[in-house]
């Protein structure tokens, strides 16, 4: 024999610290199978582990048998793949696994049941089957004859692409011994300690590795593999790498072998959310209901509010796939997907589903910059918007003092976006508007244009934005005109456009929007929702004025189709050295449907006018209409209810009417509870009203 140092360690040891060392993220699961393995959980369940292709499940599994070692147990791994559906086989390797730990016994379930009690006396039992859903047949024999005869303080962990409820979803008393483990991806901590276990610190490297990954397990090791190999730089070539794209599609397609379902795959991988309607007007024919349920049952599907979608990482690979092998088919799905939003965002109903489907219409142009703004990293922020009255007055001088103080004395921030469709960083430079507190007066505003004002708050009633949008009617128009900013306009309007003005809110075509403000320029969560707020207002058929000197600003509203009104000219209100030209985006009559299709067309090249009514234009008008009218008859009619009290009485109402109590209103009006408290009986005097509840019913209820 060979002398040499003596080594103690084997090359396996080598392999489990390794793996030991990176794995990362799933510290909870790990500790449900050591509490379940050592019987210090109060109840026993089965731990059930199942996610799509590439979360990590064989990572799991690793780190189960390595705690499995370190409490000298006997570990029963079984690959259901492996079984081909003989219970026989099954048997056969519970055997081959317990006769390490006892003294060998025959290969039939008594005796192998027999070996594993004795063998629970003395050490715990851990029985793990992976792949669950290719245990076929063996499905109900598992669950009627193997699994009840285990010792009772058995591990058992079962494992695979799909919820074990759903597969037992007919046997409740089952279903209540499951504890579901879904395995999800990493969030951005957990992905940065994956990456710097793999020796990769860069900090642009790894927050881009995350934002490429969106922290799936396998495409975070597939990167984490390429920079190891290419250095960091490699990193923004990897969204188009064949190797990462090309590896991701085979991991998750193989647990499809239908030619059929596959397309059906691709064509959902073409739009963020579908439903059975989607997809069969992208394929051009009806998908049978069986089919579809076959679609939804795909691991890497999720049910979503608006129907379902594919895992991002899974719709992104396919997608880039299929820009690689059939750009032509995938830009007809595109134009056909296109084609059905568009149709859906012009047919009167539900307003919030006409508002959606321009939402999906936009994102799916793909415009860069728009995605960016309006869509990057869709977290749930809970931020909330609602329409500002008196009550929101503090907070809103607030807002503004804040504004003099801090951007008057900074030029603007470096905005740093990211569009996920395209997997590109986007920097834009926003500059600072000093001038804008020293123009809106928000008090005056509130009186003058109730309505206009919509307030965007976090979920500690934190004002982070606003905007502002006003109508443009004959009511309005002799306020606007001594406004800035908006005065040139009204200024210039001709003769003939004046007089076709509608006569109040409810008959508006033209709006002017007038600020869409963040109150922290880098606070990307509420441009976002401000953004998309803002979206909404173009399934209405109106024409939509703006105007401002920043860069940033010009440059998104032309993405939107804005075009310069040439026959007005610039202001100068933000200053003579800041020219600020006027731009519109005229929807009225069937301009809306020549918009979505104009957008259609650019995109597809090709002839998308069939399908879209312009008849339909004036529904969504007469929809769009009564809503306005109802809301200005509140309007007018809380006002008028309000014209007999004072000032401060008034402010008192208001406050009442929204529900505070007297202490909450003498906190926000500066005064003691007993003032409010005769205010209080002034107001029920001078409405006719007897008590609180009655003021309230009058406040809202328009018709009375």
């Amino acid at each position: 024999m060979p002398s040499g140092p003596h080594h103690t360690t084997s090359i396996g040891n080598h392999l489990r610290s390794v793996k030991q060392d990176s794995f990362v993220g799933r510290q909870h699961e790990l500790t449900q199978f050591e509490d379940t393995l050592l019987q210090r959980c109060p109840e026993w369940k089965i731990l059930n582990v199942y996610g799509p292709g590439g979360i990590g499940k064989s990572s799991l599994l690793d780190a189960y048998r390595r705690c499995a070692e370190k409490h000298n147990t006997c570990y029963i791994y079984i690959d259901a793949k492996d079984l081909q559906g003989s219970a026989l086989s099954l048997i056969g390797k519970v055997t081959t696994t317990v006769s390490q730990f006892t003294p060998s016994i025959d290969s039939d379930l008594d005796s192998t049941m027999d070996a594993l009690y004795q063998v629970a006396q003395k050490q715990p039992v851990a029985l793990v089957i992976d792949s669950y859903e290719e245990i076929g047949e063996l499905n109900r024999w598992l669950r009627e004859a193997f699994l009840p005869r285990l010792p009772g303080g058995s591990a058992i962990v079962i494992a695979g692409r799909y919820a074990l409820n759903e597969l037992w979803q007919d046997h409740d008393s089952w279903c209540k011994l499951i504890e579901p483990l879904p395995l999800k991806d990493f969030t951005p901590a957990q992905s940065s300690e994956y990456l710097q276990s793999q020796g990769i610190n860069n900090p642009r490297t790894i927050d881009q590795a995350w934002r490429y990954s969106q922290g799936h397990p396998l495409a975070l090791n597939l990167i984490a593999l390429i920079i190891k190999r290419e250095g960091d730089n490699a990193i923004d070539e990897i969204p188009d790498r064949p190797d990462v794209i090309n590896k991701l599609v085979q991991r998750w397609l193989r647990e499809i072998d239908n030619e059929e379902l596959r397309t059906l795959v691709e064509t959902a991988a073409v739009v963020r959310n579908f439903d059975q309607d989607l997809i069969s007007h992208i394929e051009g024919q009806p998908i049978s209901s069986a089919t579809f349920e076959q679609l939804i049952a795909c691991s890497f599907v999720r049910h979503h509010l608006n129907g379902w979608a594919l895992h991002d990482l899974v719709r992104d690979a396919l997608v880039r796939s299929q820009r690689t092998r059939a750009g032509s088919t995938l830009r007809q799905r595109q134009a056909k997907a296109l084609h059905y939003f568009a149709k859906r965002a012009t047919t009167p109903g539900d307003g919030k589903l006409r508002s959606r489907m321009l939402h999906e219409f936009f994102y799916l142009l793909g415009d860069e910059l728009v995605n960016a703004v309006l869509y990057s990293e869709q977290q749930e922020s809970g931020l909330y918007l609602e329409t500002a009255t008196q009550k929101d007055l503090p907070d809103l001088h607030d807002y503004m003092q804040d504004w003099r103080n801090n951007r008057g004395v900074i030029a603007g921030i470096k905005l740093e976006l990211y569009d996920r469709e395209q997997k590109t960083p986007i920097a834009q430079w926003v500059e600072s508007e000093p001038r804008e507190p020293e123009f809106l007066k928000m008090d005056d505003i509130l009186q003058q244009m109730p309505g206009t004002i919509r307030t965007l708050r976090d979920p500690q009633n934190q004002l982070r934005g606003m905007t502002i949008v006003y109508p443009i009617n004959k009511q309005t128009i002799n306020y606007l005109q001594q406004q800035p900013v908006c005065g040139s306009f009204i200024d210039q309007m001709p003769v003939t456009e004046r007089e076709a003005l509608g006569n109040d809110t409810a008959h508006t075509q033209d709006w002017f929007i007038r600020l869409i403000d963040i109150r922290e320029g880098g606070d990307i969560d509420a441009r976002r929702v401000l953004s998309r707020d803002l979206v909404n207002l173009f399934i209405r058929p109106a024409r939509f004025i703006t105007t401002t000197p920043l860069a940033f600003y010009q440059e998104m509203v032309a993405r939107f189709g804005f075009i310069k009104i040439e026959t007005k000219e610039s202001h100068y209100d933000f200053g003579a050295d800041r020219p600020s030209p006027y731009f519109e985006l005229d929807l009225r009559g069937p301009r809306l449907t020549a918009y979505l299709q104009s957008m259609i067309r650019n995109y597809a090249g090709e002839d998308a006018n069939q399908g879209l009514d312009d008849q339909l234009v004036g529904a969504i008008a007469n929809e769009v209409q009564q809503s306005s009218q109802q809301q200005e008859s509140l309007i007018e009619h809380q006002q008028k209810l309000l014209d007999s009290l004072s000032k401060r009485e008034r402010e008192v109402a208001v406050a009442a009417a929204e529900g505070l109590p007297n202490c909450s209103i003498a906190a926000r009006l500066f005064v003691s509870e007993v003032t409010v408290k005769k205010h209080m009986s002034n107001i029920f005097q001078k409405l006719g009203v007897r008590n609180r509840s009655g003021l309230i019913k009058r406040y809202w209820d328009g018709n009375k």
